[in-house]
């Protein structure tokens, strides 16, 4: 467990998982919640690396898009079912969901190894000119898990450096 910003405190575990492998992921949240004597917030990152064209369109990444769309139906979904609090208590969930442009990482940068020229059209796609790094994304995740984003929920928070904007 690795300490959060100390202004912001508590903490931040980060565990690496095959989220097609269900039953060891549930063991995985189990393991968390048993570890710690509860779970409060939970912050899923997936992705997956494939670099094709779609039927020989010129359409990259449909695997990846259509699983996008997907996360971000789930959510508003989640937030449907989980947010509103019920008389026994239960419920009171938020589920927000981030959709960030283009991020170096290990993944990525395998991907920019095996095809010449594509961080250029990546930085070029969108207005900030350059490719994100991880970091940059803590202050949104710390924004939806604390009281800051109290009245947010069903929502798909867009980091991007500007490529959706154009």
């Amino acid at each position: 467990m690795a300490p959060v910003e100390p202004e912001y405190g508590g903490a931040l575990l980060y565990r690496q998982q095959d989220v097609s492998d269900t039953e060891l992921l549930d063991r995985l949240i189990a393991d968390i919640a048993a570890e710690n004597g509860r779970l409060d917030r939970v912050v899923a990152a997936a992705g997956m690396r494939q670099v094709t064209p779609a039927l020989n369109k010129g359409l990259l990444l449909p695997v990846y898009n259509s699983s996008k769309a997907a996360v971000i139906q789930l959510t508003r979904n989640l937030a449907m079912e989980w947010s509103p609090v019920r008389e026994d208590g239960s419920g009171g969930i938020r589920v927000n969901c981030i959709s960030p442009g283009h991020i170096l990482t290990p993944m990525v940068r395998k991907n920019f190894e095996e095809v010449p020229g594509l961080r250029e059209t990546r930085e070029a796609e969108n207005i900030m000119g350059h490719l994100a790094e991880t970091t940059e994304f803590k202050g949104a995740v710390l924004f939806l898990l604390n009281n800051a984003s109290s009245f947010l929920t069903g929502s798909n928070l867009v980091i991007d450096g500007g490529h959706t904007a154009w």
